[in-house]
């Protein structure tokens, strides 16, 4: 099962950002509205959440029944609406998913369920459509469909281990349109791995499919999100060190540029507004103690600000993002103040200046974290995995909090360290109302 999985940190001597020092102490500024959990007696792990005003979709998978999705009512309830296992016990996992106007989206990995051209049967990347009411479809385990994406070889003509990692889906002229991004073996056994991204339409079918020699790391978990006429994919590049990585396509395949932040660390979530792209994940990966890392760019390719919070100089990940009424919300996890292990974050940004306004924790005694969101009306969704909560092991864990909450504690104070600038300013955040 891949990263418990989402995990993820900017070099202190990086100009153009800012590195914020939250306290430990714990902050509750989102009302939490409910909470639920998904599993068994094994490890189950929330990858991916879509809502809509009445209904709350996870993705995700278990070391015992294989890949995962269901449906919750919007209050989520102690049972699910409806939930399945696909196709059965061990076989894939969902890393992904998105919500369309008439279906489910769901992406990830299989070995029963895909084929290889190339060597030796290795795992591939799949996308898969429900039925949103969770009747059963005429395709394989009740789905409508499913589809090795993209087809054999794969990503690659190596044709190696490869898994699809995020969808988003976008409306062309008066046609859903799906995206996905995944990772793969490029040119053979190593850590270094490519990812690539493949278009479909609401059947199915494969319409183009790019890849990226680019070296980035297997553990990396790149992210995609759909705006005027193409896609934003936001990973990590290896190629000299270890940098952010963000590229556009147009909705013909066509690479329109390429970035590679200045910034030491990785892009885990992307999402876009205003002719803007909103970037998040972590410095340093794979050490210690990463931060939390967010970004900014223009529809060109500019960078427009940067930044680093830290809190209380432990790991802090950030592995999903969406934009609300001129807020980024961002989750992820933290081991600062955590109540025991590491805790589920949700942060709140200015999408403008990227400035911190607020931020939730939530867990228990245990090891608790968000790897995805939504937004429906006034309610984010959280969805991750929980060790403090459920049946036992790793239980998927869904949370809902209030974005327009009336009663705001205090919030913690922040030290600013604005990188070539002399000297430290002390500053407070506002109550946000």
């Amino acid at each position: 099962m891949k990263r418990d999985l989402l995990g993820c940190r900017l070099s202190h001597s990086v100009c153009l950002a800012a590195i914020l020092a939250l306290s430990a102490t714990s902050v509750s500024a989102l009302p939490l509205l409910s909470q639920t959990t998904f599993g068994g007696a094994g490890d189950d792990v929330g990858t991916s959440v879509a809502a809509n005003g009445s209904s709350v979709y996870f993705f995700g998978g278990s070391d015992t029944a294989g890949a995962v999705v269901g449906q919750f009512s919007s209050s989520l309830g102690a049972s699910p609406v409806w939930s399945r296992s696909w196709p059965g016990p061990i076989d894939g996992a969902f890393y992904g998913g998105a919500l369309t106007s008439t279906a489910l989206i769901a992406v990830g990995v299989s070995d029963t369920q895909t084929v290889d051209t190339v060597g030796g049967k290795e795992r591939k990347g799949i996308t898969v459509r429900f039925n949103t009411d969770g009747s059963a479809g005429s395709g394989t385990g009740g789905a409508v469909w499913s589809r090795q994406t993209p087809g054999a070889p794969g990503g690659f003509p190596y044709g190696g281990i490869e898994w699809l990692n995020r969808v988003t889906t976008a409306s062309e002229g008066g046609n859903t349109r799906l995206y996905t991004v995944g990772i793969g073996e490029r040119v053979g056994f190593t850590p270094e791995f490519g990812l690539f991204v493949t278009k479909l339409d609401d059947s199915g079918n494969i319409l183009w499919s790019r890849n990226d020699f680019t070296p980035t790391n297997v553990n990396n978990t790149p992210s995609i999100v759909a705006t005027d006429n193409g896609v934003y994919v936001a990973s990590r590049n290896d190629t000299s060190g270890v940098h952010p990585y963000l590229k556009r396509y147009d909705q013909n395949g066509n690479l329109l540029w390429s970035r590679t932040s200045v910034a030491l660390g990785e892009y885990l979530g992307v999402t876009s507004a205003g002719g803007n792209v909103y970037a998040v994940g972590q410095t340093n990966p794979q050490t210690a103690n990463p931060d939390f890392l967010i970004e900014s760019w223009d529809g060109a390719g500019n960078l427009l600000w940067s930044k680093i919070y830290d809190r209380n100089l432990t790991e802090d990940i950030l592995n999903g993002v969406v934009f609300e009424g001129g807020r980024l919300f961002a989750v992820g996890s933290t081991k600062g103040g955590a109540a025991g292990g590491v805790d589920g974050v949700v942060l709140e940004l200015d999408a403008l200046t990227g400035n911190l306004l607020d931020s939730t924790l939530w867990g228990g005694t245990e090891d608790d974290l968000f790897n995805g969101l939504s937004v429906a009306g006034s309610t984010l969704y959280a969805v991750g995995s929980t060790r403090s909560f459920g049946a036992g092991g790793s239980d998927i864990a869904i949370a809902s909090f209030a974005l327009n909450g009336s009663a705001v504690p205090e919030p913690t104070t922040l030290l600013l360290t604005s990188l070539g600038m002399v000297g430290l300013a002390l500053a407070r955040r506002q109550v946000v109302g």
